[in-house]
């Protein structure tokens, strides 16, 4: 068998899945390793991943500089990889896609190569879809779609847009807003950012679903905000065990220390969502927990309509 003529080329055409170990073994546990450096002898807007990096630059930029381009290669491969070990089919059951007006616009935010938008799509294929990204991403989406789902680009029911979350939203009539996998990677202070920017696009009646887990307390104490969001409360375990299940939810306090150490982001707790939105422009009003699914869909509309449709909070 003739190998390859450079490290880039032996993951070319694979799944992704051995992309993605070599990218936690990497980026990840070097990031982590340096947790404890970064606390001991702090520098201003230093993380775990600068250090083991001896870099100033973020993450992502980074990964973008020429000399880094097979570290980018594996890691567009590796999130591709990414895309198999997560089933579309819970995107289903949570925020009701099919309760959609046909020609409702959905805009897939951040939404990488599209899978999820596509799936929702398939089953709705009334709705209109936008799938925002990189301009290297976006390549690769339309690529996907016109594999996946060529009926849907032909019949021009989806848009592929080169955007960048950090500025203004170009979309003024999306009937949602879907953020999956987008504010892990971020700061309270940048997620405020991203989220006041759809709150500006946003129409009276668009709604915000963010994809995402939702941490849960350790400790028998129930989190104000299950009390007063539709769908929030989810069993925890009898004491006494820990309430949050313990090492069967492990790996979402994995995926915590690692959005910190590489990418200064947070898995956040339902009260830190609820922060996040009201300071972005949304009020949160609905929580989704899919069976057998680590995600949540969480719900938003946009604050200052968020009275008027109080008796319909229930019912998203």
């Amino acid at each position: 068998m003739e190998k390859p003529s450079s490290p880039d080329e032996r993951l070319t055409g694979t799944s992704g899945f051995a992309a993605l170990l070599e990218c936690c073994a990497d980026h990840n546990m070097k990031s982590v390793a340096m947790l404890a450096d970064t606390m001991l002898h702090p520098k201003e807007g230093e993380l775990p991943f600068n250090r083991a990096y001896s870099t100033t630059e973020s993450f992502f930029d980074w990964l973008h500089r020429p000399e880094n381009v097979s570290q980018m290669q594996r890691f567009d491969i590796g999130m591709r990889g990414s895309t198999t070990l997560e089933p579309t089919d819970p995107i289903h059951k949570g925020f009701n896609w099919s309760g959609l007006p046909t020609g409702s616009v959905l805009v897939d935010v951040g939404g990488g190569n599209g899978h999820i938008s596509l799936a929702i799509a398939q089953k709705n294929p009334g709705l209109r879809v936008v799938v925002q990204d990189m301009e290297d991403t976006v390549k690769d989406s339309k690529i996907y779609w016109k594999e996946k789902f060529l009926a849907h680009v032909e019949n021009r029911m989806v848009n592929f847009q080169v955007h960048d979350f950090y500025t203004p939203q170009p979309v003024p009539n999306a009937a949602v807003f879907m953020l999956r996998n987008i504010l892990h990677d971020w700061s309270d202070e940048r997620v405020v950012k991203i989220l006041r920017h759809l709150r500006d696009a946003a129409q009276p009646t668009t709604k915000l679903v963010v994809i995402d887990r939702i941490l849960m307390s350790a400790a028998h104490i129930p989190d104000s905000g299950d009390q007063a969001i539709p769908g929030s409360t989810r069993p925890s375990a009898p004491a006494p065990l820990l309430s949050n299940w313990g090492v069967g939810t492990a790996s979402v306090y994995y995926w915590d220390m690692s959005m910190h150490c590489i990418l200064g982001g947070v898995e956040r707790t339902l009260n830190h969502f609820m922060e996040v939105f009201a300071k972005g422009g949304w009020q949160l009003v609905r929580v989704h927990h899919p069976a057998g699914w680590g995600k949540s869909h969480i719900v938003g509309i946009p604050a200052q309509v968020a009275q008027s449709h109080g008796d319909r909070i229930g019912q998203e």
